[in-house]
């Protein structure tokens, strides 16, 4: 396994907690007009890299600790994790560039970029309730957990230590039959 993925698995809620506001705080300084150097530049990467990178390891760990009748697709989770962060890094590059008549054209891809946010969200809180009680589920089953994910900084607090419990029970093995984080 990877050491990002494990260490995005195995970290405590204040830990994360605290990296993320404090990669916060260097995009924000950043974006505020203060002189970019190489360390800050790749905290402001880090940053805005940081939710994907962690979605994409949970929903792939708590996804091969389903049952395989009870499993969604990963291949399209993964997709749906990448398509934001691919538009939004176009979008970057394109600000400034682009006329702005031509800004409204982007407006579908954002709003399909909104819709993979909100369905990794739901894959990733779907996969943890199904991980721990290895029944189908419904919405209203795991609903206050994508609630609290849809407020990150906080849901991180209640969620991340139901991960580390699943992530550090040695009495049952992962379901999976491939590695957790392949391609």
């Amino acid at each position: 396994m990877d050491a990002i993925p494990t260490f995005l698995l195995r970290a405590r809620h204040w830990q994360l907690f605290t990296l993320l506001i404090g990669l916060t705080c260097v995009r924000a300084s950043i974006e505020s007009g203060t002189p970019i150097s190489l360390s800050a530049l790749l905290a402001a990467i880090v940053c805005s890299a940081f939710v994907p990178c962690w979605c994409w390891s949970v929903g792939s760990f708590l996804n091969s600790r389903v049952r395989h009748d009870l499993r969604g697709s990963l291949s399209f989770f993964r997709r749906a994790v990448v398509f934001p962060v691919v538009n939004l890094a176009v979008f970057e590059i394109a600000r400034g560039r682009i006329r702005p008549s031509y800004v409204a054209a982007l407006l579908p891809f954002h709003l399909f970029a909104l819709i993979c946010v909100i369905f990794e969200i739901d894959f990733v809180c779907m996969n943890l309730v199904l991980a721990e009680t290895q029944t189908r589920v419904r919405f209203r089953d795991y609903a206050g957990s994508f609630f609290l994910l849809l407020v990150f900084p906080v849901g991180i607090w209640f969620l991340q230590p139901r991960i580390n419990r699943l992530y550090g029970s040695a009495s049952s093995p992962p379901v999976a039959d491939t590695p957790i984080f392949s391609s």
